[in-house]
């Protein structure tokens, strides 16, 4: 097709260009500028579309979208209602507020249009057709009051992040922000685009296990909470090492005082490479406990001071059931430790649990 050129199939064009809601021109079946404009104008929006293509096929199914509730979009909804409960509902050649809000609707639940807002073009109803197929409705192209009960479902009314709970099929800012801290904290999340999809649950999974965080489906407060601490630990050492030190301690029925307190007393959380006689760490665990590779790694020395040593040395774990109320921690320390000053880890616990409210462990 070149300008100039005429026939039916040029006037088709025209014509479907037009009822999309591009400026073909005058609809007369004659190829000129206008017509390759608006055809240029239609190849930008749908690069991956065949030219008769009415609509990009979408596979997905609805999305939905955490809104804060307003007066105005109560007022809207109802104005849409009432007019998908009318006779004929909501088809082509419509206009007005309630095709506005169809619109925004679709475009929310992952079925962009291309058009003017309030217009109810035939691209419109293409993709209320769509809409209708993925979610079990007869594909007529009207928003008719079964229509409007699933689509009003694309706007999540919420208060917050969190109420309801972040599940799969919500796409927004909330999932984003979260997609984002998950991945900076070393989970697979797939792409980050702000839609929660298998990938993101897997990830919340993992990090819910990692933080022992129960009975939750999706991100609730507890999850969002304890991801917001952690990316907000990022960069401080010791109070990252605090918090995994805790949940290390709590994984196991310990206090999470515990390796805190020793920590303190030993090295004041350094990660020092001397002490006394072969002592090493954090823990200041000597030769006997194992090799100095492990005694220098903080996580494996927790571990150590939580489950025992290579040669017998007792865990933590070896004491529960003997020492009980925070008044005993301190000796449940010494229990493992043999410190010849055993009174120094009572001492430190209260700069422990202050460490611990400042790395988000109750």
């Amino acid at each position: 097709m070149r300008i100039g050129s005429t026939g039916k199939a040029v006037l088709k064009l025209e014509q479907q260009l037009h009822r999309l809601g591009y400026t073909p021109g005058k609809v007369d079946g004659v190829a000129d500028q206008d017509t390759f404009e608006a055809l240029a104008s239609y190849k930008k929006a749908h690069p991956k579309l065949k030219l008769d293509d009415a609509i990009k096929r979408i596979s997905h199914d609805a999305y939905r979208a955490r809104v804060k509730p307003t007066k105005q979009h109560r007022r809207l909804d109802t104005l849409t209602a009432q007019a998908a409960k009318a006779d004929g509902g909501v088809a082509t050649g419509a206009k007005g507020r309630a095709v506005v809000n169809i619109q925004v609707r679709l475009e929310r639940a992952g079925y962009a249009f291309t058009g003017k807002k309030g217009e109810f073009n035939e691209h419109t109803a293409a993709m209320v057709r769509q809409f209708q197929r993925k979610s079990g409705l007869e594909p007529t192209g009207v928003v008719d009051e079964r229509t409007w009960a699933k689509l009003s479902k694309s706007n999540l009314y919420a208060k917050n992040a969190t109420s309801p709970h972040q599940t799969i099929g919500e796409r927004d800012r909330h999932v984003l922000e979260t997609e984002k801290m998950l991945r900076r904290q070393g989970f697979k999340v797939g792409k980050v685009d702000g839609l929660y999809d298998r990938d993101t649950a897997r990830a919340v999974r993992k990090f819910q296990k990692q933080q022992l965080i129960k009975r939750e489906q999706g991100v609730g407060d507890k999850t969002l909470r304890a991801l917001r601490i952690e990316d907000k630990l990022r960069g401080n050492k010791k109070l990252q090492l605090v918090r995994d030190f805790a949940l290390m301690a709590k994984r196991r029925g310990i206090p999470p005082e515990l390796p805190i307190m020793t920590a303190l007393v030993e090295s004041d959380f350094r990660n020092v490479n001397f002490g006394d006689r072969d002592s090493l760490g954090m823990f200041q665990q000597r030769a006997a406990w194992g090799p100095a590779r492990v005694r220098m790694n903080p996580i494996k020395s927790c571990r150590m001071f939580l489950e025992g040593g290579r040669a017998g040395q007792r865990g933590a774990v070896d004491f529960k059931g003997r020492f009980h109320g925070s008044g005993q921690l301190g000796a449940w320390c010494q229990a493992v430790q043999v410190s010849a000053f055993p009174d120094r880890y009572q001492q430190r616990l209260g700069e422990a649990r202050r460490l611990l409210r400042a790395a988000g462990i109750r």
